[in-house]
């Protein structure tokens, strides 16, 4: 194919969605000295948030380029006319992050030292998926699989959003629910005659999250954002993607501005993770599944982070 036929062939395909990259033709120029496709198992490219009919054959359609490799993932980045280039092995991946809200995602990988995200559109949320799950299983590489506890949640009784959410778990293995906070109306620690003037028509709201456990990892899903003060609809969600291996510890601290509320996180190298809960969610059945196979997720009453006990 000369260069021609590929600069139109590429135009032709352009669009919002993510592309799976699976040979050179498909590689934009500026990034083919960068890589060896042959090396990788996945590869995709995310375009340019540019519409199509400004957008000519030739124009730079692609700012990111994705390569699963066997032994690293790599990130190249198009700035301008220079190409970014972030390699890194998946050991040292500490946990996943992928945000969605409507057309808008985000896929971050959190390393010790930092965090490397790529958006995208929803449209190719497929490929997104194909890409965590070949990211979990290299994280996890050959390690044992948990024994799980009986599920804990009626999943009947959660809202619609999160009920396809965990179906969707059950779709790539059998996940068990182990919590599950549902939404909850607040009450402000300290008020004044405004901010009661202001709640009786716009009263604050901790919207729904869960906790899910795999095989391999935990899977926290919360909603986004998670405290609202108005009413609107629930499309914004993250999924976060935690292996077991790399939790360190496990706390909640009080979250000052509302009665009742309070953080939970859990410790990955470099970062915590988590989510606000109420009395609601079921914390213990959270630490008690830690404790089941002997890595405990630290105290859960103070906002000191405790170590596991491995």
């Amino acid at each position: 194919m000369n260069r021609s036929d590929k600069l139109a062939r590429e135009y032709n395909l352009f669009g919002p969605w993510l592309l799976q990259v699976q040979g050179e033709p498909d590689i934009p120029d500026i990034f083919l000295p960068h890589c060896r496709i042959s090396d990788a198992e996945f590869a995709f490219k995310i375009p340019r948030r540019v519409e199509r009919r400004n957008a000519r054959p030739g124009d730079a359609l692609y700012d990111y380029l994705i390569l699963l490799q066997p032994d690293e993932m790599t990130v190249l980045e198009r700035r301008g006319n220079e190409v970014v280039r972030r390699g890194f092995t998946y050991r040292e991946i500490v946990a996943l992050i992928i945000d969605e809200e409507l057309l808008k995602g985000d896929l971050t990988v959190l390393l010790a030292d930092g965090v490397v995200t790529a958006p995208f559109n929803t449209v190719s949320e497929d490929i997104i998926r194909q890409t965590v799950e070949l990211l979990r299983r290299k994280i996890t590489g050959n390690a044992p699989p948990r024994p799980l506890p009986s599920a804990r949640y009626p999943v009947e009784q959660m809202d619609q959003l999160f009920r396809n959410l965990y179906r969707k778990e059950t779709t790539i293995g059998t996940p068990v629910l182990l919590a599950y906070q549902p939404f909850a109306s607040l009450d402000r620690q300290t008020e004044s005659v405004w901010s009661r003037t202001v709640d009786l028509v716009r009263r604050p709201a901790l919207r729904s999250g869960m906790v899910i456990a795999t095989d391999h990892d935990l899977v926290l899903y919360r909603s986004q954002p998670q405290i609202v003060t108005y009413r609107r609809g629930n499309y914004g969600y993250s999924r976060i993607i935690v292996p077991y291996h790399q939790i360190r510890g496990m706390s909640t601290s009080a979250v000052e501005t509302y009665v009742g509320c309070r953080a939970m996180a859990f410790q990955v190298p470099g970062h915590a993770l988590g989510m606000t809960i109420t009395e609601e969610f079921d914390l213990s059945a959270v630490s008690a599944f830690g404790n089941t196979f002997g890595n405990a997720f630290g105290n859960s009453n103070t906002t000191e982070v405790g170590p596991l006990n491995s």
